[in-house]
């Protein structure tokens, strides 16, 4: 199963308007379990090599496979969720 980490923080612009899209692919009923990070867990952070929010980390077989920096659209994270899959 794919892994997608979602790293953010209250007060970044850019998480606000992340937030509703991963929202919305997580109830999509997509094989993906998401996990979200909140910026004061810092130990994750640095084990993924996360510096800047938003980030959102692709992670299959428990390793990272992609990471996304910002904002994206629904359509380019599944599409990427279908490459990695091999959909």
């Amino acid at each position: 199963m794919i892994k997608i980490k979602y790293f953010f923080s209250d007060y970044c612009q850019g998480c606000m308007e992340l937030n509703p899209i991963i929202k919305k692919i997580s109830n999509e009923g997509y094989n993906v379990e998401f996990i979200d990070v909140q910026n004061d867990e810092g130990k994750t952070f640095k084990k993924y090599g996360v510096a800047n929010v938003p980030t959102t980390v692709i992670i299959k077989n428990e390793k990272p496979v992609l990471w996304f920096i910002g904002t994206k659209q629904k359509d380019n994270i599944l599409k990427k969720v279908k490459e990695i899959n091999g959909i």
